[in-house]
């Protein structure tokens, strides 16, 4: 981080010097390019939760080993993360050391993998660290009276899924649905 500092500093002050001996117009296109050139260095230095593999995590300051394979371990069993504060959920890390490597960290849910509630077993679902027993007990009895699903909000509506579980693993459900599963 102090690194990325003191390049920022030192692009700043090359700026400076562009701006007094081109012109205007030159140096606003020199500022477009370190603009440019600062957001692909920052994009580097953060951490992506969920591409991040096991090097990559033993390398912040205060995770070691045991750390590192339960927060990859959480990852997949959940399917990916969504938010960073879900970091905060693994067993060990207690909130100073979440709030220590936070700056380091940054999430792309583009890769998230979700679970299909109308073919996941029940033993599927009660994989997943955010449904407990009686909830995937209620979606297997709900799915079972009503057929498939063709969307996951109805589990929400019916009150199959508490709003307090509702709000974290939404995320994670999707309902493919086609005529064959009829």
């Amino acid at each position: 981080m102090a690194l990325l500092s003191l390049v920022l500093v030192m692009i700043r002050g090359i700026l400076v010097v562009v701006r007094l001996q081109a012109g205007f117009m030159e140096s606003r296109i020199s500022e477009v390019q370190v603009v440019d050139t600062i957001a692909t260095l920052e994009a580097d230095s953060c951490l992506d939760v969920n591409q991040a593999d096991s090097s990559d995590w033993e390398a912040l300051r205060g995770i070691g080993p045991v750390l590192t394979a339960r927060i990859l371990r959480y990852r997949e069993l959940l399917g990916g993360f969504y938010s960073l504060q879900q970091i905060s959920e693994v067993y060990g890390i207690d909130s100073a050391l979440f709030q220590q490597i936070l700056p380091e960290l940054c999430v792309s849910t583009d890769s998230l993998k979700l679970m299909d509630v109308n073919r996941a077993s029940f033993k599927d679902l009660l994989r997943h660290p955010y449904l407990g027993f009686e909830v995937v007990k209620a979606i297997c009895n709900y799915r079972d009276r009503n057929g498939p699903l063709t969307q996951t909000g109805v589990l929400h509506t019916a009150g199959i899924i508490p709003d307090s579980v509702w709000t974290r693993v939404n995320q994670y459900l999707c309902a493919r649905y086609s005529l064959s599963d009829q």
